[in-house]
């Protein structure tokens, strides 16, 4: 039975690819995710790596579908592979001799990394992204911009750990406690990518490390490093 089993998630795993335009839009992003989770568990284990940065979108969607697994055993994340595969073909045959595709699933939501764009074409955001303070001060509009995450540019620039552009937002006013659509403030990016310069510039200007995002996460919770949980943990005014 395990050899059966072993081989019906091989053919499932290599089905896959020629079914995924197939798969309705409105359900196909959790499904795939779904089925990424448990090829991981089957084939890796346990969620065994970091939580990925806020920002890259895609890969911490996966994360988080991987590591909602816990301890799950292989041989349950294969049989659930395999189950998930009927469910969305009825007509697939695993006795086929469809061999494994090695990626197992392919999961694109969203393009983390920018593709390079001329001068010309940059916005305000590419430029806090690239940390030139020069080119945000001089496009800075009266109100706040935001992308289409909701994120500002004190996002931004605290997850790309640009302290200047920190410094200077904050020195304008910006509000250090405003939230994404995850509900993710500018202190749940800095600590998700160890920034503790940043950290520690964001507490001293009244950020709210209580503040939960939609997962219930705080921001010292988004960091695995113990030297970024000791600043919140020890955070007084006069200590940093």
């Amino acid at each position: 039975m395990a050899d059966d089993l072993g081989r019906y998630f091989d053919a499932a795993a290599a089905h896959l690819q020629s079914i995924i335009d197939k798969i309705p839009e409105s359900s196909r992003e959790g499904d795939l995710l779904y089925l990424y989770a448990r090829y991981k568990q089957a084939t890796t284990g346990a969620c065994n790596v970091s939580k990925p940065s806020l920002l890259n979108y895609s890969a911490r969607k996966k994360w988080m579908s991987w590591n909602g697994l816990g301890d799950m055993i292989c041989d349950v994340a294969k049989t659930e592979y395999v189950s998930k595969m009927r469910e969305l073909d009825p007509s697939w045959n695993p006795t086929s001799n469809e061999t494994r595709s090695g990626m197992g699933v392919s999961v694109s939501v969203m393009k983390h990394d920018q593709e390079k764009i001329s001068d010309d074409d940059k916005n305000i955001f590419d430029w806090c992204r690239e940390g030139s303070l020069k080119k945000v001060a001089a496009l800075l509009p009266d109100e706040t911009p935001l992308d289409d995450e909701n994120r500002t540019l004190l996002h931004w620039a605290c997850d790309r750990g640009h302290i200047e552009i920190v410094r200077h937002l904050i020195e304008l006013g910006h509000d250090v406690n405003c939230q994404d659509y995850d509900k993710s403030t500018p202190l749940h990016y800095a600590s998700s990518c160890d920034h503790p310069d940043i950290i520690r510039l964001l507490l001293l200007n009244n950020a709210d490390a209580s503040l939960a995002d939609e997962d219930g996460e705080m921001p010292i919770h988004c960091s695995a490093s113990d030297s970024i949980r000791k600043i919140f943990g020890n955070f007084t005014k006069d200590k940093i």
